[in-house]
């Protein structure tokens, strides 16, 4: 039988004893009394099923197929459901990675303007953030710090926002194999040129 128990400022836990003879704690914060009963009785469901070894009742299942990740780990930790495998999560690195695989089109001095931009992306957001949590602040923190690093902003359009300028990292403190050039050349006088080679 699971129990419901109120907490100080509207939390409350949800108390029951496992086929073991254990008793369990599941937390659920501040919710409604209504909310906090609901969950009770797909837990006291869940709990009989182990304890008999018996299938769940659909109507819990498919409660079971809605509820959040949150809950659903919570119920997983006191061992009445089984953890969710893993999503495939594209990642900042893997989402990079993957498009300069694409970009078979590129020239030698394209590609090296954009793994400097790459390199520098993944160092501001991380190379195991997941895309989905990259906000339109982070982007134009982003594009605010290569401003700040030396890069030179060419906008295709007066249409054009400044955070959806063309960027691309510029001078000796992007790429220590750069040359002086003409600054109508672009990249405020710098240009890429091959490893090895020391400028003079």
């Amino acid at each position: 039988m699971a129990s419901i128990s109120d907490d100080p400022n509207g939390r409350r836990r949800i108390q029951f004893v496992d086929p073991d003879g254990k008793r369990k704690t599941i937390r659920l914060g501040k919710i409604s009394r209504k909310n906090a009963e609901s969950i009770a009785r797909h837990v006291e469901e869940l709990s009989s099923a182990k304890f008999g070894s018996q299938p769940i009742h659909p109507h819990t299942a498919a409660w079971l197929a809605d509820i959040g990740n949150s809950l659903r780990d919570k119920l997983s930790a006191v061992g009445l459901v089984e953890g969710r495998e893993p999503a495939n999560v594209l990642t900042v690195q893997g989402l990079f990675d993957e498009y300069m695989r694409e970009r078979t089109d590129l020239k030698p001095g394209t590609a090296i303007n954009l793994n400097q931009s790459g390199r520098a992306m993944v160092a501001i957001f991380g190379a195991s953030r997941p895309v989905a949590e990259v906000t339109e602040a982070d982007a134009e923190n982003f594009y605010r710090k290569l401003l700040a690093d030396g890069a030179s902003v060419q906008h295709r359009s007066p249409a054009h926002r400044p955070g959806e300028a063309d960027v691309r990292l510029c001078g000796p403190e992007a790429d220590h194999h750069r040359k002086p050039v003409q600054r109508s050349q672009g990249c405020h006088g710098w240009e890429p040129r091959p490893a090895g080679i020391r400028s003079s």
